[in-house]
């Protein structure tokens, strides 16, 4: 299933409504899209309000607004004659909600119909909206501003050739030819009169683009590189076997700065890097990669000596040795040469999205403290406590000293050494990040101790401030600092630093029900929303559209590497943030919505990532069902699909890894055998719940959601309206046949796996 328009109403609607219970069903009639019953009529009937759409369509939810004096005990929302979600009251208690949100999030033939229990009450309804989609072959996404989609598909062997009249032009066009030649196997070069043409209109907004295709051609407009890159990363999403779709959109993103934080990855990692550039950063619209660098995420040649102790504390704590060391997972705890980073800056830029290097300065500054202890920020009674790192409740910030000194000059010296390499390897255009928060170690030490943090804070900041301003560059900091919240000793030193200096503000998180980030703009600077998840930020609609809010970035507090992006669910978690930063549609109302669209997009997103290509998504795949335990199969399959589901809804603690159920052991003919653990969050989920559904609690903020992308889902609805979720695992086999595939439960889980079939496949 594809989604096409978005929807805030479906349109062409047909509205009845019907009492049933009664000695005779009664049909009142409507008043626009309002009702109003006494409870006279209703009695201890049941309303039935009903929409008719014209054609099939996603339902994502149904938001009703009561009027006055209504008191229903339950209401409850049904597609197709299947109930997807009830809320009731309370025993002897009745809704007294003025709005409700009723979940769907399946697809409707035929009618959408909500019920009401009133129980003798009067009922009456100011508004019923359904959110949702028209199902079209459209897999744009994040949604454009304006799209016309027309019913030709063209020939793909016409896309042989682009132009252009800017080097943007040129490098927007390589990267399409690239992309569609992964897609329908064409050879396109550039040429003075190409079919794609790429031309450069100062006119359009900043990264966006104009894009139209048809028979006699396609043209692609934009204002710089990254516009011209989204035109053809929109393109290459009308992309099919079948040929190109015919269309015109007009586009640009609702926000200027759209950020992704990451660690610097591992040698051995860089490969899977670049892949995630390609395949999820640019075609979700960022503009910003945040690169953490810290002491060992490259080899510096001013202070060789911290790199080396850090890779040595890091490997010493992997051993059991010492404590984990605080942002150990940078370059996963080996550093990358400078030259090698280089190139992975330039293969990002070349995309038109710029690299920030974030440089932890006063907090967060192991990487310097551990090396130069006589650096840190620690009062006389810390330096004289021992720290016994064998006790299981050692804390890294006690073994591992968090800030400096910011009255010790050498501070400094060796700060402004690592940040000038940073500079010169990564030739930053406009900002550098300077770290500072969490920064509850200040003011303590014999230099600092009689000095108001504060003014310490702030005389951090402007030194810094001044050193960036002497190389043109600017500053952004995390701003929890800053806050007058908790146990914060430096909040008035935002009135002590200058207001150009751009705030990414984080701890929205802490404070859920406050709009935390008026005490920023209030006082003059602009904000960014910091690590800006999906699944947790409230009352987004009305924030991010505040005089000063100039965008987000959503981080990964992993190493970048596809198995720790996986586990954490972050990999699914860039794709619902694009949405948030990009479209001036975005609503929480269509989050299931996004979640069918990103669901569609995963599986080629997923082979673009693991450089591979699933035989599944080949073109006449042949299936056959081999039941949920074959023996004596003797078949030479090209993959095979595991449909299952966990039993159990388990808990899991944030960053550990995920709990193994168990294995499927795969035995070929010759006896060779291939092995694939099964681990609940990660290739599997429970089956009583919606597929791809984040941890609620804010403890989970940073894990994103669950079971999102290794496998599929398919969520459906059984007739008392419980949730039943498959998962399909797709395995890519050896080129020869198997004779068995057999389950193998963990002790430790029994009966945890719920095994319904094994699907082999065969590449036409």
């Amino acid at each position: 299933m594809k989604i096409g328009k978005i929807c805030e109403l479906i349109p062409d609607v047909k509205r009845t409504v019907f009492i049933r219970g009664n000695t005779a069903d009664i049909c009142p009639s409507l008043s626009g899209d309002s009702l109003s019953l006494k409870w006279s009529v209703i009695r201890n009937g049941v309303v039935e309000y009903k929409f008719e759409p014209v054609c099939r369509c996603f339902v994502d939810r149904a938001v009703v607004t009561f009027g006055s004096k209504t008191a229903p005990v339950c209401v409850g929302i049904s597609v197709d004659g299947v109930n997807t979600y009830n809320y009731r009251a309370e025993t002897k208690k009745t809704i007294t909600e003025r709005t409700l949100e009723l979940t769907a999030g399946v697809v409707c033939s035929d009618n959408v119909t909500l019920s009401f229990e009133c129980d003798f009450s009067d009922l009456n309804i100011e508004c019923v909206e359904l959110y949702g989609a028209t199902l079209d072959e459209c897999d744009v996404f994040p949604t454009p501003n304006d799209v016309e989609l027309f019913d030709e598909i063209i020939d793909a062997c016409l896309f042989d050739s682009f132009c252009a009249d800017s080097d943007d032009g040129i490098m927007a066009g390589r990267i399409l030819v690239e992309k569609l030649s992964e897609i329908i196997c064409i050879g396109m070069c550039e040429r003075e009169a190409g079919f794609v043409r790429f031309v450069t209109d100062n006119g359009i907004a900043t990264d966006g683009y104009f894009l139209r295709v048809k028979k006699d051609g396609a043209t692609i407009k934009a204002s710089n590189l990254r516009g011209f890159v989204m035109g053809a990363e929109t393109l290459v999403k009308l992309a099919s076997k079948k040929g190109i779709r015919a269309a015109s959109i007009s586009d640009s993103p609702r926000l200027p700065f759209r950020g992704v934080h990451l660690f610097v990855p591992s040698a051995e990692s860089m490969e899977f890097a670049e892949r995630l550039i390609k395949y999820v950063i640019s075609p979700m619209g960022y503009n910003v990669v945040i690169m953490e660098v810290a002491g060992h995420g490259m080899k510096f040649d001013s202070h060789p000596e911290i790199t080396a102790a850090v890779e040595d504390a890091i490997e010493k704590a992997k051993r059991g040795l010492m404590p984990d060391f605080p942002h150990g997972g940078v370059a996963e705890g080996k550093a990358v040469e400078k030259s090698r980073l280089k190139e992975y800056v330039a293969y990002i830029r070349s995309f038109g999205i710029e690299v920030i290097p974030e440089v932890q300065s006063l907090g967060h500054v192991q990487f310097m403290t551990y090396v130069y202890p006589e650096l840190a920020e620690v009062s006389d009674e810390q330096k004289n406590r021992a720290v016994d790192t064998r006790m299981e409740d050692a804390l890294p910030a006690e073994f591992y000293p968090h800030c400096y000194c910011p009255q010790n000059e050498l501070s400094y010296k060796i700060l402004f050494d690592m940040l000038d390499e940073i500079i010169e390897v990564f030739e930053p255009r406009e900002y550098v990040h300077m770290g500072h928060d969490e920064v509850y170690q200040i003011g303590i030490c014999p230099k600092c101790k009689d000095k108001d943090p504060a003014e310490l804070f702030a005389n951090d900041v402007n030194r810094i401030y001044d050193h960036l301003r002497s190389k043109g560059l600017k500053m952004m900091i995390w701003s929890d600092m800053l806050q007058p919240v908790t146990r914060y000793k430096t909040p008035p030193a935002r009135d002590m630093i200058p207001k150009d200096i751009l705030m990414l503000d984080f701890i929205w998180y802490f404070h859920l029900d406050k709009d935390i980030e008026d005490n920023l703009l209030s006082s003059g600077f602009k904000v960014a929303f910091g690590n800006l998840y999906s699944s947790h930020f409230p009352r987004y609609e009305s924030r991010i559209v505040k005089d000063g809010i100039v965008g987000g970035q959503i981080s990964a507090w992993v190493p970048t590497n596809e198995r720790e992006l996986q586990k954490e669910g972050k990999l699914y978690d860039f794709f619902m943030t694009a949405q948030m930063l990009w479209s001036d549609s975005y609503s929480h109302f269509y989050t299931l919505t996004y979640d069918r669209i990103i669901s569609d997009l995963m599986p080629r997103v997923r082979e673009g990532l693991k450089g591979v290509r699933y035989p599944s998504l080949s073109e006449g795949a042949q299936r056959e069902s081999l039941g949920s335990a074959p023996n004596g199969v003797n078949k030479l399959f090209d993959s095979l699909i595991f449909v299952h589901s966990s039993a159990y809804k388990m808990a899991r603690m944030p960053w550990q890894d995920q709990d193994v159920l168990g294995r499927y052991v795969i035995t070929y003919a010759d006896g060779d055998r291939d092995i694939i653990s099964i681990r609940n969050g990660g290739n599997i989920g429970y089956f009583g719940c919606r597929q791809n559904q984040p941890y609620k609690h804010p403890l989970y903020r940073h894990n994103g959601y669950t079971a999102s992308y290794e496998c599929d889902s398919e969520t459906a609805f059984c007739g008392d309206g419980k949730i039943y979720t498959k998962y399909y695992l797709e395995h890519i086999l050896k080129q020869k046949e198997i004779s068995s595939v057999t389950l193998e439960v963990s002790s430790d889980y029994p009966d945890s796996v719920i095994l319904t079939d094994i699907i082999g496949i065969k590449k036409k």
